[in-house]
């Protein structure tokens, strides 16, 4: 079984792979260096969700880690202890696989409903 399918060539895999990775850093930089960080949800789920339709679960799964990851408020980590700290990142990844695996779902169902 395939798990890391690549719909079309390797280049256009490479392309929209370093898209969205550069996509995540903005938002990494933005957090880090930003008086305001991102605490919405919704730019996060663009990298995870295009890569989820596109090229399946597993690269949706990877990079909602990647998400998560960027997804840290470097400026209030003071505010955090260590084990609320490890459930707000848990439950971001859980927020944005939820999503990727709907993304999933949907897309089956498209092509279900396309086969007929």
């Amino acid at each position: 079984m395939q798990y890391f399918r690549l719909a079309g060539s390797k280049q256009e895999f490479l392309r929209d792979l370093i898209i969205m990775v550069a996509w995540l850093f903005f938002l990494a930089l933005v957090n880090r260096y930003s008086q305001f960080p991102i605490y919405s949800i919704f730019p996060y789920l663009i990298p995870a969700c295009l890569l989820t339709w596109k090229y399946g679960l597993s690269w949706g799964f990877i990079f909602s880690g990647l998400a998560s990851l960027a997804a840290i408020p470097y400026n209030d980590l003071w505010k955090y202890d260590e084990n609320s700290f490890f459930w707000a990142g848990l439950t971001t990844y859980f927020k944005l696989t939820g999503f990727a695996i709907g993304i999933t779902y949907s897309r089956w169902r498209v092509n279900m409903k396309n086969k007929n």
